[in-house]
């Protein structure tokens, strides 16, 4: 896999919209009993995989809004 400094800013939206697509497909296959699973996040500690969840879209609102930022610059 490339490093993603030595992707274009195409390839890297792109990129971005595929994993996004992946984790949806895989969220979407959950069951309720598997969203009270807890495990363990490094920084977090124990959590249940409902909270990651919550988390991980959370964390694609901050790119989304990064890359809308620099889309309005350029």
């Amino acid at each position: 896999q490339k490093k993603n400094i030595d992707f274009s800013t195409a390839e890297l939206i792109d990129e971005f919209r595929v994993i996004r697509e992946e984790m949806i497909y895989f969220v979407m296959g959950l069951t309720d009993a598997d969203l009270l699973k807890v495990g363990r996040h490094p920084f977090l500690g124990q959590v249940a995989l409902l909270e990651m969840v919550k988390l991980i879209y959370r964390h694609n609102q901050l790119h989304l809004r990064d890359v809308r930022k620099l889309l309005e610059i350029n």
